[in-house]
């Protein structure tokens, strides 16, 4: 089920209230689905957690996210993005080696997590290898 799909089935669930044939306890069983359904929703987008894109991570400024690299390091990183002479930078800084170069995010080769050993990759929240370590 997409978000519209959920919004299709809250609009149509509202508008029972004005159905002259449902009782109140009707309804309210009708939005305790509707509740059940987001909570799963929410818990699969959370299972998910895809590894950020690049243009994702540029709208992250100052949060923090989980990076693994192409050697097998992962911590925990803020993301710093800045402006310089028309340029764009990212890149990822831990309080322990420092910066992540973002020049090398996603680069792959024959490292850990199939990245160059240069490369990292950053997600949401730890990602299901790093909860198995």
């Amino acid at each position: 089920m997409t978000i519209d799909n959920y919004k299709a089935i809250a609009v149509a669930i509202n508008s029972l209230r004005y159905h002259p044939n449902l009782s109140d306890l009707e309804i309210q069983s009708y939005e305790l689905a509707l509740g059940e359904i987001r909570d799963h929703m929410t818990q699969q987008e959370a299972e998910k957690n895809e590894p950020l894109t690049r243009d994702e991570l540029l709208t992250m400024n100052g949060k923090p996210v989980w990076c693994e690299d192409g050697n097998g390091n992962a911590c925990w990183c803020l993301i710093c993005v800045r402006h310089d002479k028309g340029c764009v930078f990212m890149d990822a800084v831990d309080n322990e080696t420092g910066l992540w170069d973002g020049d090398y995010y996603g680069m792959t080769g024959d490292g850990k997590h199939g990245l160059h050993l240069l490369g990292w990759i950053a997600y949401r929240h730890p990602s299901k290898e790093a909860h198995n370590v």
